[in-house]
Formats: structure tokens, sequence, C-alpha cells
């Protein structure tokens, strides 16, 4: 199967699918359990600045924020160093 025969990239909808659940997964077990699988193997919590559990609406916000950073990282982490 050629590129011009499949529906390439964030539009297949295995990914859409894929990716809402990866999201979903951080999203939803930090807003309300406050940690993740492996948050909780390395012994780390999510909190807010009073110790409570963030909620569904912070979590979004800082989910949304941590893939834009992660992004940031991979992308210069993929740069060639000449000299």
């Amino acid at each position: 199967m050629g590129p011009q025969e499949h529906l390439w990239g964030i539009l297949d909808p295995i990914c859409i699918v894929f990716l809402f659940m990866i999201f979903a997964y951080f999203i939803l077990l930090e807003a309300y359990v406050g940690w993740t699988i492996g948050k909780k193997i390395l012994g780390m919590r999510v909190v807010d600045g009073t110790g409570n559990k963030i909620g569904l609406s912070k979590s979004l916000v800082r989910n949304l924020h941590v893939n834009k950073f992660n992004r940031l990282l991979h992308c210069q982490g993929n740069q060639k160093v000449t000299g």
C-alpha cells in the first residue's frame, strides 16, 4: 500500500483514537488520582499549591504545556551539531 492509498498522519482514524487514549490516560489519572503509573513507581504526585489533586481543567492545561515542552526538546535533540 503506497502513500497515495493510505490516509497518513494525524488524520488516520486509528491514530486519532490512539492519541485520544494517550491524552485521556495522563489527563484523567493526574486529575483524579494524582499520579500515573510511572510517577507512582518514582514516588511522585501531581498536586496544586495546597497539596490537593489538581482536577480536570488544571490537568488538561498542564498536559498540553508538558507535551509542547517535550516536542520542543525532541526537535532540539534531533539537530545536528557540527564544528
